[in-house]
């Protein structure tokens, strides 16, 4: 597995983390303008799977033998597995950063670091499940 982090395949996968992750965070910044924390971090995250989707089945993992439906699927419903930690992680994140009193954008920097969290368990589901 750890020969699997150390090729073309895993870069290109954070990269295409990266931009997804960039729109997750930007949707969010934008829907809590109108809604709450908890409901522009769902919505951001719907955004940002959308197109690291998109990206993954294109450049990452393309040629997969599954059809695009049961990519489609398991792609899905990897994501939907950790919803839940990044929302919870957020919330608790800045939580405990506001409680410290001296952080400032305390939503930003717990939505950062809580849409790393799955990085890597999710380039190996993947890779050995998702798209494969």
């Amino acid at each position: 597995m750890l020969k699997s982090l150390l090729t073309k395949q895993f870069v290109l996968f954070l990269f295409v983390g990266a931009v997804s992750a960039a729109l997750n965070i930007l949707s969010r910044i934008f829907f809590n303008q109108w809604l709450s924390y908890f409901d522009s971090i769902i919505l951001g995250y719907c955004m940002g799977i959308s197109l690291a989707f998109t990206l993954n089945y294109y450049l990452v993992f393309p040629g997969a033998n599954k059809s695009i439906a049961k990519q489609l699927l398991g792609f899905i419903t990897t994501n939907l597995f950790f919803l839940p930690i990044v929302l919870l992680s957020s919330i608790f994140l800045n939580n405990l950063f506001l409680s410290l009193g001296y952080i400032t954008f305390t939503q930003l920097i717990a939505h950062i670091i809580s849409v790393s969290l799955p990085l890597l368990s999710s380039f190996l589901i993947y890779k050995f499940l998702t798209f494969k």
